[in-house]
């Protein structure tokens, strides 16, 4: 199977539509593994497939030139969903040449391979993409590049913010829940799109999607052990790992006989970057209608934050 993408240039690569989980992240639509023949003075095929799906490649590119026309394979990702057919690709020219581009690049795993803009032709269209309107392009790069798509793809990369709360939370015997009920009401305003989430209801994958064009977030644990529940930790893990930019919020929790769950929480919100609005919502046991209080008046200045940083 093969798509013309322009003149001389068309997807090769294979869709996977059984896939639901890469790297943590929940791909409920399958995903795609994308390798472009580029046919010029000199053919390319620009990256392979994961490995399983090898046998395939050579079919798709045999449909279009013959194998030995392939003058140079192009491997922008080290990772097998690039790479993994490199072994199939490669027994159409033997012995293959490596080499590095110039400048070395400074990431060896990973690359990327430009095909300068053509020439206006007359009477010609503009480029005619498609995208739909789901979520799955902001979770992971799954959909064809046309120029709706590549637009929402800078906000989402600069973590363009609108005026958006999210105040996401675990519980261990409901306090916690009530401080972020409470921290909710007090962010909810005609002008902000404030949310609650629970880390136990809702998919890591889904939870940082709701991050990049939030401006504000308040995120709470109980304490367990002394440290923050095992859930939230997963979720602050891959939040930190991705750096989302520009956003400020604060932590908060309850705890028993020790502290510590809104605490951590604090210090994996300072390594993600996030700038602190105030100092943890840190109370023990259950809290009473003064605590609660507390909670909306700092939903309060949640909602306040996100409309000055939309």
């Amino acid at each position: 199977m093969s798509w013309q993408l322009r003149d001389n240039v068309h997807w090769v690569g294979h869709v996977d539509w059984t896939v639901r989980d890469f790297h943590g992240y929940r791909t409920e639509s399958g995903s795609t593994y994308n390798a472009y023949l580029v046919k010029d003075a000199r053919t390319a095929l620009v990256d392979t497939v994961k490995a399983p799906f090898a046998v395939d490649l050579p079919d798709h590119v045999r449909a279009l030139v013959p194998l030995d026309a392939v003058h140079y394979i192009v491997c922008n990702h080290a990772e097998p969903d690039h790479s993994g057919a490199l072994p199939a690709a490669s027994t159409t020219r033997s012995p293959w040449r490596l080499s590095w581009p110039k400048p070395r690049p400074t990431s060896p795993t990973s690359s990327c391979a430009v095909r300068p803009p053509d020439r206006p032709r007359p009477g010609a269209r503009g480029e005619a993409g498609y995208c739909h309107d789901r979520p799955e392009p902001r979770r992971h790069l799954t959909e064809e590049p046309g120029r709706a798509i590549l637009a929402a793809y800078r906000d989402w990369v600069v973590c363009k913010p609108r005026a958006k709360a999210l105040v996401i939370y675990d519980t261990m015997w409901g306090s916690t829940a009530k401080m972020a009920r409470a921290i909710l009401s007090g962010a909810e305003a005609d002008d902000v799109d404030a949310k609650l989430f629970s880390v136990r209801d809702a998919h890591n994958t889904m939870l940082v999607t709701e991050v990049l064009d939030a401006a504000v977030l308040a995120v709470g644990s109980p304490t367990l052990n002394g440290g923050l529940m095992p859930q939230m930790a997963s979720f602050l893990t891959y939040l930190k790992d991705l750096r989302p930019a520009g956003k400020a919020g604060f932590a908060f929790g309850s705890h028993g006989w020790a502290r510590g769950g809104a605490r951590d929480v604090q210090d994996y919100l300072k390594e993600t970057g996030v700038t602190l609005l105030r100092e943890p919502l840190d109370y023990r046991y259950a809290p009473d209608e003064k605590v609660l209080d507390e909670c909306r008046q700092a939903g309060r200045i949640l909602a306040e934050s996100a409309r000055r940083r939309a």
